[in-house]
């Protein structure tokens, strides 16, 4: 049983959606910040320049100080989630095996095999990752498009949308990519079985 264009097509597109994930990720990840660029709120209308300095170091330390807390309880929250999510998928994977895939039952149509439960630990491990790739993103996007609205808010927003598009383009790539290698790896036993 041969692999259809459809197959090849289906493969090309999620390595597209991922590239490109992973282009627009090394995009965000390669804007520096530099101190010298922030312009602080001052008070005073002409302030001197070591009030300027000192104001700028100031609220540059107080934004990368910032992003290293919302990074460190981003994956403080994801750990706690997954935990929760991981007891969850085991239960639920158990609940698809006794009463969906039944591999212990003579008269199967199918191999004996929990195809539903597999397939359904591999979907929610897959949308574990790309969850986590996109809050790992996110959490560097946000003080980068901070930083870059501070002198021009196109850069910003430009920053802003690469960010999003990783989680939604990565997300795509890895789900088609997934779901294409579990059809193709699965239909000739499943075939074999009920023609």
């Amino acid at each position: 049983m041969g692999l259809g264009y459809s197959h090849y097509i289906i493969f090309g597109f999620s390595a597209v959606a991922i590239i490109w994930g992973i282009i627009k990720a090394s995009q965000v990840n390669s804007i520096q910040l530099d101190e010298s660029k922030i312009k602080p709120d001052v008070d005073e209308k002409d302030p001197d320049q070591e009030t300027f300095n000192k104001r700028r170091a100031e609220s540059f330390e107080l934004m990368t100080i910032t992003n290293a807390h919302v990074k460190a309880g981003a994956k403080s929250f994801l750990a706690k989630e997954y935990t929760m999510l991981a007891i969850f998928c085991a239960l639920f994977a158990t609940i698809l095996l006794c009463c969906v895939d039944m591999p212990w039952k003579k008269d199967n149509l199918y191999p004996a095999f929990p195809y539903t439960s597999f397939c359904f630990l591999v979907g929610a491990s897959t949308s574990m990752l790309a969850g986590y790739l996109g809050m790992m993103i996110a959490t560097s996007a946000n003080v980068k498009v901070t930083y870059l609205c501070n002198f021009d808010i196109d850069q910003g927003f430009d920053c802003a949308y690469n960010g999003g598009q990783v989680l939604g383009f990565t997300l795509v790539g890895l789900a088609l990519l997934i779901l294409e290698i579990l059809i193709i790896s699965m239909k000739p036993a499943i075939l074999q079985h009920t023609c």
